[in-house]
């Protein structure tokens, strides 16, 4: 059910309506895999992480 909604929502909207975010207890080499998932298996450009922000400052 939820990867047909996907599918239909991509269709309506475009890839990017689906996005990705991972939790910053993820360690390098799940958030590959986890970027990796979003721009191969759902074909969206749109993921980070929560390390990304809080270690922005």
């Amino acid at each position: 059910m939820v990867a047909q909604r996907i599918a239909v929502l991509q269709a309506a909207h475009g890839n990017d309506t689906v996005a990705v975010f991972g939790g910053g207890g993820l360690t390098n080499e799940k958030a590959y895999q986890l970027g990796k998932f979003a721009r191969v298996a759902l074909g969206t450009a749109r993921s980070t992480t929560h390390g990304r922000w809080c270690m922005s400052s």
